[in-house]
């Protein structure tokens, strides 16, 4: 957790992240047979192309629709997916701010600071740092909506949008 993050290709690849996120709640929901808070998938009502290395988005989308849909009771997420010219965007909306202010706190935190007040949070809490310092590594970032108290934001840059800054 510590070390850097493993030198992955650049590998770019266009695909539709809305089917991608469809497939990744289906899989959550497979594995774990159903537990866990509804997640709906909201977005545009067609494709929503993208250009990003498609197995780094699937690793965030499958760690991020499992820590928000984690705490068991009553609730749903909400995820919806856009994309602007030159980024990816991903809106997480949760029932309770507490929850979506932890979520934030773990997507944020830097790994050498993290300090666990609760032994029985250890286990979400790391996956969570995990994916939070995979968005970083990817020159993402990840936002608190100011005026949503249950919502938060994860934006990743378009890869074609970087290769055009380069040359």
């Amino acid at each position: 957790l510590l070390s850097p993050p493993a030198a992955q290709g650049e590998t770019c690849e266009e695909f539709d992240l809305l089917a991608c996120l469809r497939e990744t709640i289906e899989l959550l929901d497979l594995a774990n047979a159903g537990e866990g808070r509804a997640v709906s998938v909201g977005g545009p009502g067609g494709p929503l192309p993208v250009r990003q290395n498609r197995a780094a988005v699937e690793q965030v989308l499958m760690r991020l629709v499992s820590a928000a849909r984690k705490p068991a009771g009553p609730g749903s997420v909400r995820i919806a997916g856009a994309s602007g010219p030159d980024s990816i965007h991903l809106t997480i909306g949760v029932e309770d701010a507490g929850e979506a202010g932890r979520l934030y706190h773990w997507l944020s935190v830097d790994p050498a600071k993290a300090c666990f007040r609760n032994l029985v949070d250890v286990p979400s809490a790391v996956a969570v740092m995990v994916v939070g310092r995979r968005i970083r590594a990817m020159g993402g970032a990840v936002e608190r909506d100011d005026d949503v108290a249950t919502r938060l934001s994860v934006k990743l840059p378009m890869l074609a949008a970087i290769a055009g800054r380069a040359g």
